[in-house]
């Protein structure tokens, strides 16, 4: 005879052999009693749980005709020695018919259990389908399994099983009765593989148990599996180092001496742990898994947990000793390194280092003092608490709350006037250009505003460009945080862009942003961020969206090397006394002259003196 796998073998085939989902089983035997047998079922739970043993058994106490068959009701219990009971178990039952979506999901094969649902029973009472994995059906075939379902004939029963619940669309699942299995407890799992080794006739030391419970992750199946392993390797008096030298882990009295290393903070050690942790051919995701299981009972311990079955592996006293040299909030600290280490052996390939680096971790966080109370300070030695700085979240002010921009027409004091011999007033008595940036308290240093490019025009047309150029980008730099706030308030995502940047120069209706970072300056090539912040600033400046546009460049363009020229104790006045432009303009293109040559620089043109 062939052999059979432990999990096969000692498959429940009665409810009465489940074990740990004692909720489904009361449920459905109650309808099977009460003769209120729903058209669809749905088993929900992680692998290994019993979803399609027990859909199997339901599918037997549905057709179970007794012993004597003369049974003409479903049975809360199947006998296991009718005609249907003996099929159904060897998997030869024309009325059951066992699928796997994960082959079967297309809509033809939707359309095929369509065709065939129609046709009644042939043997059993019921004809009952079984979908395994239904969460892979794709989209279209659920939706045509979705009619049958909606209008099912009579004597049929769909039981859907799945380990991704979610993945089920609401429609089908709101059609069937939904059933979540529960993961077993290492109690039940522990029961459960002792129970197997007594049908086996062999034994096993409870701590070695315990081991295989907790590694079966909550899984029955799996259980039994890693069982069947270990009794491969040795069959008699197994041992729980018997059982982590099959399973790739690490002996419990190794981990143990771990833990007395990291409470010792013995930083070399650390290195020797990895270094035989590799030679050995130990696992590091399994050994990180093992670790993370001594804290863990560590942790069990120091909080006062109850005790008993197999709540925790190992000696408690031992534990309770080991867990004396770490505090609650250090072994919970401890644990999460453990756990992000855990991840990070998916995604990281040098595992030796990540296990030193996981190692030294864990030392530093017991450097900690477990229960130091420090003396109290002396009230005349109390130090000032130190003030730390409080983010708030900064809301936008209102338009409306601004003060309002500047206009767009020149004021009276710019009209052309009679011009009068002047000279350019000496070094100190010259007014401090307006910062570049607003701070708002920042420390970032500021500079002095670049004006717009200056070409030559009419007697009255220079003095009005320079002064509405400088005027617009001055209010949108003292109001530039109130134009960030309001790119927040609408798009948190893309507020970073203008963060970067304030504005610089304009030139008549293009306001010119300079980037500190060329990546940020290159989003703005993007056509919808450049639109957004356009309509953002004609806000602001309270004209009609379209009026003003945006153009980018780099910072460093305009604070490069100046040329070099010979410095002077004061400005030489000029010889001619007639300019062209009004007398105010024309002495603030001569305070701003380094800065102007810096702009005719980048953008081109040239500044001409009308006579």
């Amino acid at each position: 005879m062939a052999y059979v796998s432990l999990y096969r073998k000692y498959r429940p085939q009665c409810f009465a052999d489940v074990v740990g989902q004692e909720h489904v089983v009361q449920t459905l035997q109650n309808a099977l009693k009460a003769g209120r047998i729903a058209n669809g079922y749905l088993f929900c739970g992680t692998r290994g749980v019993a979803k399609t043993t027990i859909a199997r058994i339901f599918a037997k106490c549905l057709s179970c005709i007794g012993p004597d068959g003369t049974s003409t009701t479903p049975a809360i219990e199947p006998c296991n020695q009718c005609g249907p009971c003996r099929s159904i178990a060897a998997g030869q039952c024309v009325d059951v018919i066992e699928m796997d979506a994960a082959s079967n999901r297309s809509v033809n094969d939707m359309a095929r259990i369509r065709e065939n649902v129609q046709f009644g029973p042939m043997e059993n009472r019921f004809k009952t389908y079984i979908v395994d994995e239904a969460h892979q059906l794709s989209t279209d075939a659920k939706d045509a399994f979705l009619k049958t379902l909606e209008e099912p004939p009579p004597n049929v029963v769909f039981i859907l099983a799945t380990t991704e619940s979610h993945a089920i669309p609401v429609t089908i699942a709101s059609r069937c009765q939904q059933f979540d299995f529960k993961r077993g407890s290492i109690l039940t799992l522990s029961q459960q593989v002792e129970r197997v080794l007594g049908y086996e006739g062999l034994t096993m030391a409870p701590d070695a148990v315990g081991i295989l419970a907790r590694a079966a992750e909550g899984s029955y199946r799996d259980a039994l599996s890693l069982l069947e392993q270990v009794l491969a390797y040795k069959r008699e008096d197994v041992t729980p180092r018997d059982v982590t030298d099959v399973l790739g882990a690490v002996d419990g009295e190794v981990i143990a001496s771990v833990i007395d290393t990291i409470a010792s903070s013995d930083g070399a050690e650390a290195f020797a742990i990895a270094e035989r942790v590799f030679t050995g051919g130990k696992d590091v995701r399994q050994f990180l898994k093992m670790l993370a299981s001594r804290y863990r009972d560590m942790l069990y311990v120091a909080v006062g947990a109850k005790t008993g079955d197999t709540a925790v592996i190992g000696d408690v006293t031992s534990l309770a000793a080991q867990a004396k040299q770490f505090t609650p909030p250090t072994l919970l600290k401890s644990l999460e390194i453990l756990a992000e280490a855990e991840r990070e052996t998916k995604y990281m390939n040098q595992h030796r280092l990540l296990l030193e680096m996981t190692l030294l971790k864990l030392m530093h966080v017991n450097v900690e003092p477990v229960a130091v109370a420090a003396p109290a300070p002396a009230p005349t030695r109390q130090a000032a608490p130190v003030a730390r700085p409080v983010v708030r979240a900064v809301e936008p002010t209102p338009i409306d709350d601004l003060p309002p921009p500047p206009t767009n027409a020149p004021p009276a004091e710019y009209a052309p006037a009679p011009v009068a011999p002047v000279q350019a007033p000496p070094p100190s008595s010259r007014p401090a250009p307006p910062p570049m940036y607003n701070t708002g308290g920042s420390s970032r240093p500021a500079q002095a505003p670049i004006p717009a490019t200056v070409a030559a025009a009419p007697a009255s047309g220079p003095g009005h460009d320079v002064h509405e150029s400088r005027e617009q980008a001055d209010y949108l730099r003292t109001h530039w945080q109130q134009v960030v706030n309001h790119v927040q308030a609408r798009s948190p995502g893309g507020v970073k862009v203008f963060q970067d940047c304030r504005p610089v120069a304009q030139e008549k209706n293009v306001v010119i942003l300079g980037f500190e970072n060329k990546a940020y300056l290159d989003m703005l090539e993007n056509v919808k961020r450049r639109q957004f912040i356009e309509e953002i600033i004609n806000k602001i400046l309270r004209v009609e969206n379209g009026t003003f546009r945006v153009r980018g460049i780099l910072n460093s363009a305009f604070r490069g090397p100046a040329p070099q020229a010979p410095v002077q104790a004061a400005p030489a006045p000029r010889p001619a006394p007639v300019a062209a432009a009004p007398v105010e303009t024309q002495q603030s293109l001569e305070d701003e002259s380094p800065l102007l040559d810096e702009v005719i620089s980048i953008f081109g043109g040239k500044v001409t003196d009308e006579e």
